[in-house]
């Protein structure tokens, strides 16, 4: 399951949502945003102080790459890691 099939899953739970009810909120593009704090930053948010996540999910995360001696590059491993979520109510935009 990919990164984005497990956060779809666990908001769809969260929400109670049926399989129905999520692909309808998706095709009207009102599927609640979810992100990281590292990924609301990325967008230009900044999550509210004193907010609280959403929802803890554990998602793929790579380790570090490792150079050999022959100069070659070895991606780092794959590990699932629980990861706190935010939903866009919970964020401003930076500099508003």
């Amino acid at each position: 399951m990919t990164n984005e099939e497990i956060i779809f899953r666990g908001v769809q739970a969260h929400l109670g949502l049926t399989d129905e009810e999520a692909s309808a909120l998706v095709q009207a593009g009102k599927f609640p945003a979810m992100h990281t704090y590292e990924g609301w930053k990325e967008r230009g948010f900044q999550v509210k102080k004193g907010e609280h996540a959403d929802l803890k999910l554990a998602i793929w995360k790579q380790g570090k790459a490792k150079e050999t001696e022959d100069g070659q590059t070895i991606p780092g491993r794959m590990f699932l890691k629980t990861s706190a979520f935010f939903g866009s109510g919970q964020v401003e935009k930076i500099g508003a």
